[in-house]
Parts: C-alpha cells; sequence; structure tokens
C-alpha cells in the first residue's frame, strides 16, 4: 500500500513553478510524489524537479486531486534533469534583415540585432544590440549602432530593479553620440516561455555630444555636447498562442526630459518602440514583421516668433530572419 502511494499521478493540469534559484517553469503536471514531481514542457520535454527546490507554484499543488492509477513508469521516460540551483540559464537571440527595392530610386537596407539574457539566483543581466544601415541611389541614409547593457536584482518575487546604459553612435546625424546611464524600479506580471508582461520606470542621465557646426555652437556657447535629466517608462510584453507558432510583441520606451540645457531649444521628449508579430518555423528559428517607431520632439522657441517644429521621426517596416537558442 505504501508502495502504490509513494508516486501519484495526476491528470494533465498546466502549473507554474518558481523555483529557491529564481527560474520560472510552467508545463503539465504529469506526475508527484513527497519528494519529486514531473512536469511537460513545450521547450524541454519532461523534466524531473525536486519539490524541496519549488519555492510556489500556481495552482497550490495540494489543491490537485491525485488519480490513484498505475504510476510505475520508467525513469527513462523523463527526458531532462533540472538544473541545480546556482546554475546560470542563459537565452540568446538573434535577427537579420535585408532589402532592396529598384524603382525611381534605388534603396538597400540591412539591419542586425541581437539580445543575450543570463539568469543566476535572483540576477538577470540583459545585452541587446542593434545595427542599422540603409542606403539611397548608392548614397548613405542610415548607418548607426547601439549597444545597451543591463542588470536587474529581484528583491521580490515580481519586483526587481534595474540598472541599464545605452550607448548609440550615429555615423550621420548631427548629434552622432549619445550615452544614456539609468536605474529604476521593474514589476514583472509574467515570464514564462510562451508569454512575459515587465513595465519599469527609470530616471536616469544622458549625455549627447553634436559634430562642428556653426549654429550648434552659437546655441551651445561653444560646447560640443549638453546633459540631459529625464524619466523614462518601458515596456517588454510577449504572448505565443497556446498550440500555434503565432507570437505578439511589443518593446520600447517613453522617455521625458527633466531640464531643457539648451536655450531656444525645447526637448518635448522621445518615443522609441517596436511591436509585431512573430511565426516560429521550428523551435529555434522564426520569422517576423514589425513596425519600428523612433521619433524625438524638438521646437525652436524663440521670443516673438512661432515655434519652429524640429523633430526627428522615422517609422520603418521589417521582415526578419531571426534564432533563438
Amino acid at each position: 500500500m505504501c508502495l502504490a502511494l509513494s508516486c501519484l499521478t495526476v491528470q494533465a493540469t498546466e502549473v507554474h513553478l518558481e523555483l529557491d534559484n529564481g527560474d520560472r517553469l510552467s508545463g503539465r503536471l504529469v506526475r508527484y510524489s513527497d519528494s519529486e514531481l514531473v512536469l511537460a514542457t513545450s521547450y524541454a520535454g519532461e523534466l524531473m524537479i525536486l519539490r524541496q527546490h519549488i519555492k510556489s507554484s500556481h495552482p497550490e499543488l495540494t489543491t490537485v486531486q491525485p488519480d490513484f492509477t498505475d504510476t510505475s513508469a520508467p525513469a527513462a521516460t523523463v527526458g531532462s534533469e533540472l538544473s541545480q540551483p546556482g546554475d546560470i540559464e542563459h537565452q540568446h537571440r538573434v535577427d537579420l534583415s535585408a532589402s532592396s527595392r529598384r524603382n525611381e530610386n534605388s534603396l538597400d537596407a540591412l539591419g542586425f540585432a541581437s539580445s543575450s539574457e543570463l539568469r543566476w539566483q535572483q540576477l538577470r543581466a540583459n545585452l541587446d544590440s542593434k545595427y542599422d544601415y540603409e542606403t539611397s541611389n548608392d548614397a548613405e541614409k542610415v548607418h548607426k549602432y547601439s549597444l545597451t547593457p543591463g542588470l536587474d536584482y529581484f528583491f521580490a518575487e515580481a519586483l526587481f530593479w534595474r540598472t541599464k546604459a545605452d550607448y548609440g553612435y550615429n555615423y550621420l546625424a548631427t548629434d552622432y553620440k549619445n550615452l544614456d546611464l539609468s536605474s529604476g524600479l521593474g514589476y514583472s506580471f509574467v515570464d514564462t516561455d510562451d508569454a512575459r508582461a515587465e513595465l519599469i520606470l527609470l530616471l536616469g542621465f544622458k549625455r549627447s555630444s553634436f559634430r562642428d557646426q556653426a549654429l550648434l555652437e552659437l546655441l551651445l556657447d561653444g560646447d560640443h555636447s549638453v546633459e540631459m535629466k529625464f524619466s523614462q517608462l518601458e515596456w517588454d510584453l510577449r504572448y505565443r498562442w497556446a498550440d500555434t507558432a503565432l507570437e505578439w510583441y511589443s518593446e520600447g520606451y517613453l522617455l521625458k526630459h527633466l531640464n531643457q540645457p539648451v536655450r531656444f531649444l525645447y526637448f518635448g521628449g522621445e518615443i522609441n518602440a517596436s511591436t509585431g508579430v512573430r511565426y516560429h518555423l521550428t523551435d529555434s528559428v522564426r520569422l517576423s514583421y514589425s513596425w519600428v517607431l523612433d521619433w524625438s520632439r524638438i521646437d525652436f522657441r524663440f521670443a516673438g516668433v512661432p515655434d519652429l517644429n524640429l523633430d526627428s521621426r522615422d517609422l520603418s517596416q521589417k521582415i526578419s530572419l531571426g534564432a533563438r537558442f
């Protein structure tokens, strides 16, 4: 009788687990006992998890009514074993886009984006990079890159503190170099293999460097850089529909300048957003279609003269082929 009850099999139930090393897992509950359980996942097969490493579960395992049926399934049915606390989880994504158009004008574009994420206990480290190059009639139209390292510390189940830097270099723009340093509070509503919803409120410092131009030197009193304080709201959203290959995602930020360091120029704020859909060809390869908005609000203001709008605005569409590993 004791042997029969030592390992219980339950009807397939979707559960979400948080482990004591900060990992989050979701899948169908296959069976469990007093010491372990088996979770069937869509991304790693069946995982055997020691119950001593489970911090929380939803729904609670004690609310699941066990089915007293034969549980003599061999251990070989377990596809992979859970990494032990202290192991580092990592995930990497790479996307490549290229286009060429020929009509009255000749347009060629190349884009590359990568994102790496590492998790270790309460820490989550990120490194994002982007590169864009575009020509129109064989003349450079866009040539820029950016690097964004960041570190999150989870001091509660859903609350974390983010510290990040954002470095951007533009080979063609007047404000050719920008460095942002920011830090703030974030909240993770959900973070699973199929869905993520996170909001982060940041306060930061921005330093922009400008190329030599007579008008800019006059406005900047001979300086070649300006320093600004800002507040920023970031979001990271994605959702993959169950039993389908389609995934919706949206990521970006709203930025508000807290000071105006340049006379006659009013910096209203910035919006940078990317929204689109991904079609997963395989577990690792996907095809993406997205809309990308990059908008900086700037006005020239002088007493007795109507405001002159100097906005920088770019709205583009991208099709890219990517990989996740």
